[in-house]
């Protein structure tokens, strides 16, 4: 938390530098040139802008493709798609209310309880999802849930997918008839077929459709994608041209104990930001909170480190103004020892 409220207090330190210097040094500037010069200096600067814009705007066309995943149904038993939704109270609470005279129930929160099956996923986060049935939109609160694989084994949330089919056991909340508590989450798209591994990209290969996978428990895997195998970043469709090295990722897939390779049947990946800043947002579950959490602290600090240089040849221009040269020491000393911070803290 303090980790987080460190880097949140940094960001707003570099916009008020931002804002603060640029409004000093044009102010200057506008003051210190004739008209003439003040024109130019205008017509610059709009240029200038519009040429950020433009690459800017550049700069954030994605390559993933979608954000209507289609459901994850391989190998699923036919009778497991069919969907049902089931509300039921327990206590009979909803017409007490009307009369205003509900009797004291020892918890209020499990007077309703519901039973969902062949819901799909359409969001993802730590503790909790968000699924669609029927055309209602609900979201899961797993905070207290088990959550479980098709048979009943122990999963986590870092498997599951947005796509991915699921049955759900719990109670709905009392204030937010959109809300289920759940107690128990299976997932129906992870199959007995399927073996899940999590790891690092160590290397990418498109010429053969492959990459390999650092595990934890079985070393270096190789993971072959065939035609059709889905590649899921968030609440997108990625391609294998999105997989990079360093990136983590969680495979489903059939493995080759003896040739250390595994049949990819699904990739699941985080978000990230790439080499031009296309911004893909981030996922907050467990496997993966830690490297984009660096990658923030990262984007901050050259940011940062950026402001001081720019600061450093404002800094020359109004070397004979003492007040806006002392505020400029102060921003720059500020700057310094966030960076030293966040580098410490690592």
């Amino acid at each position: 938390m303090k980790k987080t409220n460190l880097i949140l207090t940094t960001g707003i330190i570099l916009m008020i530098g931002l804002f603060v210097v640029s409004g000093v040094v044009f102010g200057q500037t506008a003051t210190s040139t004739n008209s003439n010069s003040t024109t130019t200096s205008s017509t610059t600067t709009s240029t200038t802008t519009t040429d950020t814009q433009n690459t800017a705007s550049t700069s954030t066309q994605s390559s993933l493709t979608s954000t209507n995943v289609l459901p994850i149904i391989n190998n699923i038993n036919k009778e497991e798609l069919k969907q049902s939704l089931s509300i039921k109270e327990i206590q009979g609470r909803v017409i007490c209310r009307e009369l205003g005279a509900c009797p004291v129930f020892a918890d209020p929160r499990f007077s309703t309880e519901v039973s969902i099956k062949a819901a799909k996923v359409t969001e993802v986060s730590s503790s909790t999802l968000g699924i669609s049935v029927f055309g209602y939109n609900y979201k899961i609160d797993i905070s207290s849930a088990k959550v479980l694989r098709y048979s009943w084994g122990i999963s986590t949330v870092d498997e599951y997918s947005v796509g991915d089919i699921i049955n759900v056991f719990g109670y709905l909340d009392q204030s937010n008839l959109y809300l289920i508590h759940a107690q128990t989450v299976r997932n129906v798209s992870i199959q007995n077929i399927h073996t899940v591994f999590k790891g690092t990209i160590v290397s990418v290969s498109s010429s053969t459709n492959s990459f390999v996978l650092q595990t934890g428990e079985r070393g270096n895997q190789t993971v072959n994608i065939l035609a059709g195998v889905r590649i899921i970043i968030g609440a997108f469709v990625g391609t294998v041209g999105d997989l990079r090295a360093g990136e983590k990722a969680v495979v489903r897939g059939t493995w080759n104990r003896t040739q250390n390779s595994i049949q990819a049947n699904l990739i699941i990946m985080d978000y990230y930001y790439d080499d031009n800043d296309k911004n893909k947002d981030n996922d907050d579950r467990p496997f993966f909170i830690t490297p984009t959490i660096r990658k923030i602290e990262d984007k901050f600090i050259k940011g940062i480190e950026k402001m001081e240089v720019k600061l450093d040849k404002e800094e020359k221009k109004i070397e004979n103004n003492e007040g806006i040269r002392k505020k400029i020491e102060e921003l720059q000393k500020k700057m310094s020892e966030m960076i030293d911070k966040l580098k410490t803290q690592r």
